[in-house]
C-alpha cells in the first residue's frame, strides 16, 4: 500500500522544529517498513528544507511539479487542507487504494488495517458550536440552504491526519463540493482557528461518506473532544485513553503531534515527545543507522532531552 505526504511550505521553520523533522522521519521510515512506498508531493520551498538535513533521502518518490498547478493557489493560506484534497484527486486517477497520511502522524507498530473500507480515517470530534474555541462553524456558514439540506450534519467530524481511500466515486464527489465552498467564500474574511479548511476536510468528507453510502470507520473508537483544553490527564478523550487497557494499546499503534506543536516552548512537553520519538526509534529500528544517515536531526532531539 502506497504512503503519501503533502506538504506546501509558506512560512518560516519555528524553533524546535527539528522534532517536526524526526516525526517525518519516523513517518516514513515507519510506512516502508511495514506497508509499503512512501511518496512526497511538495514545492520547491519545502523539499529545499528537507535536502538540508537529508530527509529528502527517506522518500521513494517526491513531487514538485503539482504545487504550480493548483487551483485556487492564491487561498491556499485560508484553504491549506486543499492541497491534500487536490493530491487525492490526482492520485485517484492512477491507484485505486492509497493512503495520505499528515507528516506529523506515523505508525509507531504494525497495525493491521482493513484494507476493505471505503474509507478510514483517525478519529472522531466532537465540537460545542458555543464554545469560544469551537473550530466547528454551522455548515450554513460555508453552503446556501439547499445544499446544506443535501447532507447529514449528524455525523460527527473525523480527524483526517490519517486517511485510507478506497472509493474513486468518494474522492471526485468530495472534490467538486470542495471547489463550490471554495468559490463561493473564498473572498470572505478567514474565519478563526483554521475552520475553513477544516470544514471542507474534516467536517465534509464524513458526511459524503455517508450520503453515498459507503463502508468508513475510524482507527480509534475514542473520540476527541475539541472544546476540551488539552491537560495532562487526556480529559480531551471519551472514552478516557487509559480508561481501558484496550483503548491505550490501540492508541499506542500511532503517533500524532498535531496541536502539541504549540508546546515546544515548553520544556517538560519538548522532552517528553523527543523521549517517545527517540524510544519508537530505537525499539522498531536501527537507531545507530538512522543516526548516521540523519544526523542533524536525531542529534539535535537528542539534544532536548538532556
Amino acid at each position: 500500500m502506497t504512503g503519501y505526504h503533502v506538504y506546501f511550505k509558506n512560512k518560516e521553520v519555528e524553533p524546535y522544529h527539528e522534532i517536526d523533522l524526526l516525526t517525518t522521519l519516523l513517518s516514513c521510515i515507519s510506512w516502508k517498513k511495514y506497508y509499503g512506498p512512501i511518496k512526497l508531493f511538495c514545492n520547491q520551498e519545502f523539499l529545499d528544507y528537507i535536502k538540508e538535513y537529508g530527509l529528502d533521502k527517506a522518500y521513494d518518490e517526491i513531487n514538485v511539479d503539482v504545487s504550480d498547478t493548483i487551483p485556487y493557489k492564491e487561498y491556499l493560506d485560508k484553504y491549506w487542507s486543499f492541497n491534500k484534497i487536490h493530491v487525492a484527486k490526482l492520485i485517484s486517477q492512477i491507484e485505486e487504494k492509497f493512503v495520505i497520511l499528515d507528516n506529523d502522524f506515523y505508525v509507531s507498530t504494525y497495525y493491521e488495517f482493513n484494507w476493505d473500507l471505503n474509507f478510514l480515517g483517525y478519529h472522531h470530534e466532537a465540537y460545542n458550536i458555543n464554545s469560544p474555541d469551537n473550530v466547528y462553524l454551522d455548515p450554513k456558514v460555508f453552503l446556501n440552504e439547499e445544499n446544506c439540506d443535501k447532507l447529514n450534519w449528524g455525523i460527527p467530524p473525523i480527524n483526517c491526519a490519517f486517511m485510507y481511500f478506497n472509493s474513486k466515486n468518494l474522492i471526485d464527489t468530495w472534490y467538486n463540493w470542495v471547489l463550490g465552498v471554495i468559490e463561493i467564500n473564498k473572498d470572505k474574511p478567514k474565519n478563526d482557528f483554521n475552520s475553513d479548511t477544516i470544514f471542507i476536510e474534516q467536517r465534509l468528507l464524513p458526511t459524503l461518506c455517508d450520503a453515498l453510502n459507503l463502508s468508513y470507520e475510524t482507527l480509534l473508537p475514542n473520540c476527541y473532544l475539541q472544546y476540551i483544553p488539552f491537560n495532562d490527564d487526556g480529559h480531551e478523550w471519551f472514552p478516557l485513553i487509559d480508561s481501558d487497557l484496550k483503548y491505550r494499546e490501540l492508541f499506542n499503534n500511532f503517533r500524532h503531534i498535531w496541536g502539541m506543536k504549540r508546546y515546544y516552548n515548553q520544556e517538560k512537553w519538548r522532552q517528553k515527545i523527543s523521549d517517545i520519538q527517540l524510544k519508537d526509534l530505537k525499539l522498531y529500528h536501527n537507531y545507530s543507522e538512522i543516526s548516521s544517515n540523519f544526523p542533524q536531526i536525531i542529534s539535535k532531539c537528542e539534544e532536548y532531552l538532556k
